[in-house]
């Protein structure tokens, strides 16, 4: 899966870019309860299938939403 398809996930669920750095975006959610912070990396090519798990754990959603 594409950094930014990962991405449109998250925003289509109640998050926003907080910050761009480089080659990594946060998002954040805060409602509701309890906050949510989400660091995705943006490289060239898919992001690897464990950090996705992370990412999936991170924001609080099931891992089928990110195709795993």
């Amino acid at each position: 899966m594409r950094p930014a398809e990962v991405i449109r996930i998250l925003l289509r669920n109640g998050f926003v870019e907080r910050k761009s750095k480089s080659a990594h975006r946060q998002l954040v959610r805060s409602e509701p309860p309890p906050r949510r912070l989400v660091t995705v990396p943006f490289h060239r090519g898919d992001v690897p299938r464990p950090v996705l798990k992370s990412i999936a754990v991170q924001a609080g959603k099931p891992l089928e939403e990110f195709g795993l």
